[in-house]
């Protein structure tokens, strides 16, 4: 089974794939800025979209197995939706790119979307820009940029789950151990792929994040 865990930084996707690593004999696949630090100059207009198909392509490989996407391959296309500020090509592009695949290319069997409490989060990333050397002033804008992603990161997970039961499961992330036994229980239940696409562009198109941002 594929699972794909999301959530917005600091929610604690990673030691949540880490611990499903060690207790339950799962394979990570890191996010692209871990399994490529160094992007190619100039970037080609395709070049992040295709190292998240790569991502999937290696999960499926391995699918024998419990296999843990530390971040979701459909980022490219929800992330430039709820930051359009950033200046990356619009979400639409990223969206065509998918829908140009094999059916259902990049979707795992189990969408994990990650949550917890607003102040934990900041404090645990506070302490995590803290332990890589970033002074306060560079930690506190890295917390507070991250911050808006949250309520349009919960906002398309919950229209997903609504949309096809059972594919998207909630967590806080409060207790590793109880939150791997709940996934490592869960069925597959990933949908048509063509249909999970049709729907994403339909409801970015309709919904504005500024109408979901946080106070």
């Amino acid at each position: 089974m594929i699972v794909s865990l999301e959530g917005a930084p600091a929610t604690g996707k990673t030691t949540t794939a880490h611990h499903l690593v060690e207790k339950h004999g799962a394979v990570r696949i890191a996010e692209v800025n871990e399994l490529h630090p160094r992007r190619p100059s100039p970037e080609p207009r395709d070049w992040y979209w295709q190292r998240q198909l790569d991502r999937w392509r290696d999960a499926v490989g391995r699918r024998d197995r419990l296999v843990v996407l530390d971040g979701d391959v459909l980022q490219a296309v929800w992330y430039t939706w709820a930051r359009p500020e950033h200046g990356f090509p619009h979400w639409s592009e990223a969206l065509d790119f998918f829908e140009s695949q094999e059916p259902g290319a990049g979707l795992p069997d189990l969408h994990v979307h990650l949550q917890i409490d607003v102040e934990e989060r900041r404090r645990r990333e506070r302490g995590r820009e803290h332990a890589r050397g970033h002074d306060r002033e560079r930690a506190e804008a890295k917390v507070q940029r991250h911050e808006g992603l949250r309520s349009p990161l919960r906002s398309v997970f919950t229209a997903l789950g609504e949309a096809f039961p059972c594919w998207v499961l909630h967590l806080t992330a409060d207790d590793l151990e109880r939150n791997a036994e709940v996934i490592v229980k869960q069925e597959p239940a990933r949908p048509d792929g063509r249909a999970v696409l049709s729907f994403l562009r339909s409801w970015l198109d309709e919904h504005d994040p500024a109408s979901h941002a946080d106070p």
